[in-house]
């Protein structure tokens, strides 16, 4: 799961510019079409593991249980790095180091990879948040 030896101190930097390198994504330019792949951690640095196993597959494994399991791939993603990023910090040696998992797509529609059939996909309403399918398609009395 590591992909570097660099650790995130989880330090927040407040800029208003700057640009970023010309190549920091090139790498992710060549992934397959209509392709989606998740790292446990962000390009040069470690993943870190707690007795328990990996924080990053305990935290899939969390949200492949729970509701989000209903959820478009992208905005599962999007949650998880949130769990992740926010909920994991390292003890001991790496006292405060964070992770920060990496998600690149190239998806141009959304997926529910883990929907079970029969199950209401969710959907946005109008004010942004999420409301049930079924819930969405019910009649209103005139």
């Amino acid at each position: 799961a590591c992909r570097g030896a660099a650790l995130d101190q989880g330090v927040f930097v407040e800029t208003d510019s700057g640009q970023p390198e010309p190549a920091s994504f090139s790498e992710y330019l060549h992934i397959p079409p209509n392709t989606a792949v998740m790292f446990a951690c962000s390009p040069g640095y470690g993943a870190f593991l707690n007795p328990a196993g990996s924080m990053f597959l305990q935290a899939l494994l969390v949200m492949l249980a729970g509701e989000e399991r209903c959820l478009a791939l992208s905005r599962m993603a999007t949650r998880l790095n949130a769990a992740v990023a926010l909920g994991c910090q390292a003890r001991g040696t790496y006292e405060g180091c964070k992770q920060m998992p990496c998600f690149v797509t190239n998806l141009l529609r959304d997926v529910f990879p883990f929907s079970t059939e029969g199950e209401p996909l969710p959907s946005m309403d109008k004010r942004g948040g999420m409301e049930e399918e079924e819930e969405r398609q019910k009649p209103t009395a005139s």
